[in-house]
């Protein structure tokens, strides 16, 4: 995560997004079993304690991002939406 420029960040209740300049997204957070609902987006329910980017978008060059308490949204450079 070091030596990264973040364009935008966001955080939910348990959680934070931030928005690489590259359109690579990083989460981080959870807060623990009863409040982690997968939010991080990292097809587990482990809180993630550094920044670590969602693989699964890897592919997408990610323009926006928002948080919301249990929920994470990316938009895609094309305006594909992605929710978890």
């Amino acid at each position: 995560m070091y030596n990264r420029t973040i364009i935008d960040i966001c955080c939910g209740d348990f959680h934070s997004v931030a928005l690489e300049i590259t359109g690579t997204i990083y989460t981080w957070g959870g807060g623990g079993t009863s409040y982690n609902k997968g939010q991080c987006g990292h097809g587990n329910l482990e809180d993630e304690l550094h920044p670590r980017s969602v693989e699964k978008l890897k592919y997408f060059k990610i323009v926006k991002i928002a948080a919301g308490g249990y929920h994470t949204c990316a938009v895609a450079e094309d305006n594909e939406v992605f929710c978890w």
